[in-house]
């Protein structure tokens, strides 16, 4: 009985989402690992990042779950942050990895929201210690413009892995084609330094030694 009203209160918040609703199931983004900031192809303004390893990764579970998924590059312990470039008034995500044998009783998932620095509120879940992504956590009620996801527990926990991000703005989110979408960028040390800046620098130091001399002279 209580699962059939579980189910009951989940399908009557789908149904009540309103039309500008977006998900994010990263279906049409490429299996790989990426930079901190990594957008998916399924809507702009909406960024993850692993502040431990400094990248994410899409990895391709389909004997699994039947999708691909999100998680910290390299098996990342730490949370994962998914940040808005807008307001959000509502987000509902699945999650998993939750391993039996690295979680115990009252050491449930949970998101915490965000906007700006301060905490906003905050949500939690008993996983099934199933190790699959079939369960769903919401937050709704403010609004706010980032959340993070973790395992409370202090050390020794699994990866956080995520699908299906279901949010509503609730101000306007950039417009497709104001500009382009994320791509992974080269290390620092592989940029080579542009003809123009390399004559400003010669030039700069000219009139240093310039300078020098007049000031001895």
């Amino acid at each position: 009985m209580l699962a059939k009203n579980i189910f009951f209160v989940v399908t009557l918040c789908v149904l009540s989402l309103p039309s500008n609703a977006a998900t994010i199931d990263f279906e049409n983004d490429p299996v790989g690992a990426f930079n901190n900031g990594f957008e998916s192809s399924d809507a702009l303004g909406v960024s993850f990042s692993d502040p431990i390893t400094g990248a994410i990764s899409i990895n391709d579970l389909e004997s699994i779950s039947g999708s691909k998924q999100l998680d910290g590059a390299g098996g990342s312990k730490g949370p994962l942050l998914i940040n808005f470039e807008f307001l959000v008034s509502f987000i509902s995500l699945d999650f998993g990895n939750d391993e039996p044998r690295s979680l115990s009783p009252g050491e449930n998932f949970e998101l915490t929201a965000y906007l700006g620095t301060t905490i906003i509120g905050t949500s939690s879940v008993i996983p099934n210690l199933n190790d699959l992504t079939d369960q769903t956590i919401v937050f709704s009620g403010a609004i706010f413009d980032a959340v993070s996801l973790d395992f409370n527990k202090p050390s020794r926990k699994p990866a956080v892995v995520i699908d299906n991000i279901t949010f509503v703005a609730a101000s306007p989110p950039p417009v497709p084609g104001s500009r382009p979408p994320y791509q992974e960028l080269p290390s620092v040390n592989a940029i080579p330094l542009p003809a123009s800046a390399f004559l400003l620098s010669a030039a700069l130091f000219g009139f240093g030694v310039f300078a020098r001399r007049f000031r001895e002279a």
